[in-house]
């Protein structure tokens, strides 16, 4: 009686190679795709970092607002546009968004803005501060841009890796818009930023 050989036949090698590679072309869908776990991890990580990025300025932000608040309460004749108010609240931002983490400044002095006066329009004094966020991570980002956390905090920034914000400092008053355009002079140029900024120099 002949003994019979044990093996693999060359089709069912090539069978189990065909399905070796199907099964590590899905693997590697599930791992890049638009909803892959390295997508995914890549975009919670420039969430994390443009988020972060946010609650900081924020944080800054309320400090300066609650500066102007109980100093307008103080005296009626307060004027936060004034270089000796900009450099108070330039102290206080240096200190609660460090150049370590990112962040530095540009200060406009001649910025205005526009006010109703009856039935005129006319443009007023409000110094601008402007702060600009550079981070890595934000430049890797893949996110979707139109996938929102938050309706006030866009989900993607506006320029690739650097989230601006612009700080509108009026008479008694000041507000502020995360994930600004990128601010120029009125000739058209750069602002320089800087993270020890000097005011009015």
């Amino acid at each position: 009686m002949l003994r019979q050989e044990k093996g693999i036949t060359l089709v069912a090698l090539i069978v189990t190679i065909i399905i070796l590679i199907i099964l590590a072309g899905v693997s590697i869908a599930s791992l890049t795709g638009e909803h892959g776990a390295l997508t995914e991890a890549q975009n919670a990580k420039l969430l994390n970092s443009y988020n972060g990025a946010y609650d900081q300025v924020n944080m800054a932000f309320t400090s300066i607002r609650e500066k102007v608040m109980v100093e307008s309460v103080r005296n009626s004749d307060y004027d936060a546009r004034e270089e000796k108010s900009i450099k108070g609240f330039m102290e206080t931002m240096k200190g609660d968004l460090p150049e370590k983490n990112g962040f530095t400044f540009a200060v406009d002095m001649d910025n205005k803005v526009e006010i109703q006066d009856e039935n005129t329009t006319k443009q007023v004094p409000a110094p601008a501060i402007y702060i600009k966020y550079s981070d890595k991570s934000l430049k890797e980002g893949i996110i979707d841009p139109g996938v929102k956390d938050d309706a006030s905090k866009p989900a993607q920034p506006r320029q690739n890796g650097i989230v601006y914000t612009k700080i509108i400092v009026r008479k008694q008053s000041v507000s502020y818009e995360f994930n600004a355009e990128k601010p120029t002079k009125t000739d058209g140029t750069e602002f320089d930023f800087v993270h020890d900024i000097n005011v009015g120099a």
